[in-house]
Parts: C-alpha cells; structure tokens; sequence
C-alpha cells in the first residue's frame, strides 16, 4: 500500500468553513478531493473537518477519550410537497383511493 499525502487545503471559500480556513489539514488524496468537493458543492452550506471533538468513555479502560470526526457538512435541504412525493401528479388523498371508489366514478 502506498504512503499517504499529507497536505494543507486553501479553500475558495473560506467563510464556509467552520474553523480556521487557514489550517485545514488532508491526510490523504481522498481528504483532499473531498474538502474540494465540500469547498466548491454549492448545496453544502457549511463544512468542517476535525474541528471539534465529541467526548466519550472507553469501555476498555472507563476513561473519557476525545472522537474527532473527519468531517462534518451541513447541506440545503431540499423543500417537497406532498404531491411531488407521490408521483403522476397524484396527491396522497388520490393514492389512497381504494379501487372500488374509483370504479364507482
């Protein structure tokens, strides 16, 4: 297996990274690529990577241990409505028309 590539990435937009925009640190070529791809995606909002640390006990040796998630993105959410749900056009109420009502039309 290969050596991996460390190395610093310069975002384009830096106000959407949460944390210092100067010291985003890619372990790897894969790391790279994706804060390009978070950096650049225009329906990812905000993204981060080990910026933060979510604390837990080890089981091992009951001990409290620090996680650091590589990364953490915060997407637009994409509003529906119901009609958009069911497909054809159709609304749920029409879905859920049972075939004896629709033969008594």
């Amino acid at each position: 297996m290969g050596e991996s590539i460390k190395s610093k990435y310069k975002p384009s937009f830096p106000k959407k990274y949460k944390g210092n925009p100067n010291n985003i640190i890619c372990r790897s070529s894969w790391e790279r690529k994706f804060c390009r791809y978070c950096d650049l995606n225009e329906n990812i909002l905000e993204w981060g990577s080990e910026e933060f640390f979510i604390p837990y006990v080890s089981p091992l040796d009951r001990r409290v241990h620090k996680y650091f998630p590589d990364f953490i993105i915060k997407v637009k959410e994409e509003h529906r409505s119901d009609q958009n749900l069911c497909g054809r056009g159709e609304t749920k109420e029409a879905n859920s028309t049972t075939k004896a009502e629709k033969e008594s039309y």
